[in-house]
Formats: C-alpha cells, sequence, structure tokens
C-alpha cells in the first residue's frame, strides 16, 4: 500500500476505521450530552482562543468524556495531562481551520455532509451498531462529529493538496488499487462471547447449554462482563489469517448462524461464542464513496510530493508559530510555550518507508 502523508497521519486515524474509534472509552462513564445546540449544555465560556476565535470549553469537556488511547494502546505523550492532549489538538485544528480560510480552502458545508454521510455508510457496513446510535449513546451529535472530525480534516488534506488536479480516471484508479483493504467487506461473523478461566468450568457450561439452556442464561457465569450478554460489536472477518486468531476462525466458519460454539482455548482462557448472525462478503460500488475516493486520492497525491509536503508542513508551522494563542487556565502555560515553538521541520528526516 502507497505510504500516507506523516502530517496528515493524526487526521488520517479518524477514518482509517478499521472499527468504530469511540467505542474503547478511556475510564469514563457517559455523561449529559454536551454536544452543540444540546438543551442539557451547562458549561459555558472559552477554554482557549486563537487569534481572538474562541475554543469552546463545551469542546474540551466533551472531548475529555470520549478520549480513547489509540488502537496500538500507547500514549503519544505520556508525560503529561490528558486534558493537555486534547487542547493540544484542538489548538491545533482551530489553527488550520483558520489557514484553510485564509488560503480559499476552506470545506464547504456540502463537502462536510458529503464526506460524513460516507463515513456512516462505511461504519454501517462494518459495525454491528448504527455509527448514528453510537454517537448517540455517547451524547454526541452528528453535528458535533462533523465539526470536531470532519472539518479539520478536510481543512489539513484541502492544504496540502492545493492546487492538484484529480481527474476521473485517476480517481477511478484509485478505487481500484485500494478496493481490497478499503472498499472490500469481508463476510463475517456478529458474536458474542463468554470467558472462563479453567477448561472444567468451560465444559459445564457448554454441558448446560446443550440440554437446553440458552446462551444468555448461562451468561452470568462469565468472567468477562462485556455489555449486552458479551456483544461484539464489531464484525469479525471470516477470512482472518491473523495465525493467532485462527483458532476462532475456524471454529466460527464452522458454526451456523444462532449456534454455540464448544469452549475454544484462546489466549490462555476458554471462549465460548455464540454466532448471532454472519453476512457475506460484499463489494462497495464506486459511486457510493466519492467523496472518501477524493480525500484519499487527494492526501496520497501530496503525500507523495516531498516539496508540497515539506512547504505545507511548514505553512502550518509558521501558522502556529505566529497565532496569538491565549489559554484561560494558567495550568496549560507550557503548552501555549510549546505550540509557539515547533521544531526546525529542516532538521528532521523524513521516515523511509520499508
Amino acid at each position: 500500500m502507497k505510504q500516507r502523508s506523516r502530517a496528515l497521519s493524526m487526521s488520517r486515524l479518524v477514518f482509517s476505521l478499521a472499527g468504530i474509534f469511540f467505542l474503547s472509552l478511556f475510564g469514563c462513564s457517559k455523561v449529559e450530552a454536551i454536544g452543540p445546540g444540546s438543551s442539557a449544555t451547562t458549561i459555558s465560556g472559552n477554554i482557549a482562543t486563537v487569534n481572538g476565535v474562541g475554543i469552546p470549553q463545551v469542546y474540551f469537556y466533551n472531548a475529555l468524556q470520549i478520549f480513547r488511547l489509540p488502537a496500538n494502546g500507547r500514549n503519544p505523550y505520556p508525560n503529561e495531562s490528558v486534558g493537555t492532549t486534547i487542547l493540544r489538538r484542538l489548538i491545533q485544528n482551530q489553527i488550520v481551520e483558520q489557514l484553510a480560510k485564509k488560503e480559499g480552502v476552506y470545506p464547504t458545508d456540502a463537502d462536510i455532509q458529503s464526506l460524513y454521510k460516507e463515513v456512516v455508510y462505511l461504519q454501517d457496513k462494518k459495525s454491528v451498531k448504527p455509527f448514528e446510535k453510537q454517537l448517540s449513546e455517547l451524547g454526541l451529535t452528528p453535528a458535533y462529529f462533523q465539526k470536531d472530525q470532519i472539518l479539520p480534516h478536510l481543512c489539513q488534506i484541502n492544504l496540502a493538496a492545493k492546487g492538484l488536479k484529480i481527474t476521473d480516471q485517476e480517481l477511478s484508479t484509485y478505487y481500484s488499487e485500494h478496493l481490497a483493504d478499503e472498499f472490500t467487506i469481508h463476510n463475517a461473523a456478529h458474536i458474542q462471547r463468554m470467558v472462563l478461566t479453567t477448561k472444567a468450568a468451560a465444559d459445564k457450561i457448554s454441558s448446560a447449554i446443550k440440554a437446553g439452556k440458552t446462551f444468555d442464561e448461562m451468561y452470568s457465569k462469565s468472567e468477562s462482563k462485556d455489555p449486552d450478554f458479551g456483544d461484539i460489536p464489531q464484525w469479525i472477518a471470516l477470512d482472518d489469517k491473523n495465525p493467532q486468531f485462527l483458532p476462532v476462525i475456524n471454529v466460527l466458519n464452522a458454526t451456523p448462524a444462532g449456534g454455540v460454539t464448544a469452549p475454544i482455548s484462546f489466549q490462555g482462557a476458554y471462549w465460548i461464542i455464540k454466532v448471532v448472525e454472519k453476512r457475506p462478503a460484499e463489494i462497495i460500488p464506486q459511486d457510493k464513496v466519492p467523496a472518501t475516493l477524493r480525500e484519499g486520492l487527494m492526501q496520497e497525491k501530496s503525500g507523495a510530493d516531498s516539496a508540497r509536503l515539506s512547504a505545507f508542513e511548514s505553512e502550518l508551522n509558521a501558522a502556529q508559530r505566529n497565532a496569538d494563542i491565549k489559554v484561560m487556565d494558567p495550568q496549560y502555560n507550557d503548552l501555549v510555550t510549546e505550540l509557539k515553538n515547533p521544531p526546525d521541520l529542516s532538521k528532521i528526516s523524513a521516515p523511509t518507508s520499508h
């Protein structure tokens, strides 16, 4: 697969969409809805300003509620508070949005809506639970998601790809090149699982299910206490070739929808799995994802041009260095100092691909 732009890597995380990014909450419980326009909102004022434009505290505290570690489990800023990590992103988002306006490449409402609809469409294909239902359960609105995620992402893409021409033939070629990795929905299973620490306990539960007890009735015996009787909200690809997961995949392939497996020795424990449903493989038609194709191709082309990429990164750093950044809480003063003194990119070598 072609390398993505390193400058855009953080933004691209939102749309890699191997799974719904909000599901792994970082030790927090749901609170009252504090998305934009919510009548439950009681937080007022700004947490910071960038060139006189306020960053509302409501966005900051909402982001705290849904914070999670990256998919690899590593905190990119392990020696700072979560609040600092989040405020850095919000300030940088505001800087890139202001720069996009200045350069005349700020996304239109139609651009934002088009990409959002495709994000929902793709996520609904990849998750058992509808994407907008997940947003709602977290107290978030579609408007908040578009403002917090899609808008800054498109601003970055538009700035990096400013002046690039995209042809219909290039879009078709990009679609064909990424058909397998981005636009194919694999045959998959929706499962529930219970986890037992001993084979004896697993065999006892398995025998009870064979004798007529239901999976849900026996779930209270599980050592893992996942929501909804062990429901896994992501589809499990049945053609997964990961050797560590193959024991489970092989059993899932052999178990019909509605069936319950015998205990499976896996990851130092014993799993009993109910196959809730299965679905066949599916190809996402090109005409269903035009905005996704365009932003992906723009990112790929701009990332492959080292001169363009360096100019874009330098422009962003200059905008950040020259920005008038004010924070309302003095504990974030050091963050302002950091942002006003970005690294000299001319002394940093670009990562090489392997």
